[in-house]
């Protein structure tokens, strides 16, 4: 159950990790669009 719980603690870390990312260079690139326009 250990071994589980880890490989699974894993996997969601992996899975939730990127998205803020994507999110703040989504926001990053929307703002320097606006701003060269």
């Amino acid at each position: 159950m250990g071994e589980d719980f880890a490989l699974s603690g894993a996997t969601w870390f992996w899975f939730f990790v990127p998205m803020p990312i994507l999110i703040i260079l989504c926001a990053i690139s929307l703002f320097k669009r606006g701003e060269d326009s």
